[in-house]
């Protein structure tokens, strides 16, 4: 189950690398800094659908994380409380 996740985790990245509009920008509040941060969503696919979104962020040492999964609907509603959806992969899940 993990394995499959990491795997679906790379080729999102790898996507991304290609089509900078894949990966969506994402703002979440840290309670540990008590500050606002910049991440972004990717979409996780399966067989062609997305079937999970990783909200990922960078750290302070420059790496990147998945810091939580959510369920597509989940993630568009964070989405839309940033700015309007506008990514392919976000609009065919409406």
């Amino acid at each position: 189950y993990l394995e499959e996740r990491v795997k679906m985790c790379k080729n999102a990245c790898i996507k991304s690398i290609s089509n900078y509009r894949y990966a969506y920008p994402y703002v979440y509040f840290d309670p540990g800094r008590g500050e606002l941060r910049r991440g972004f969503l990717l979409p996780l696919e399966k067989e062609g659908e997305v079937v999970l979104v990783a909200t990922v962020m960078k750290t302070d040492l420059g790496n990147y994380i998945v810091k939580t999964v959510l369920e597509p609907y989940m993630a568009l509603e964070q989405a839309r409380r940033v700015s309007t959806i506008e990514v392919d992969w976000m609009s065919k899940l409406l």
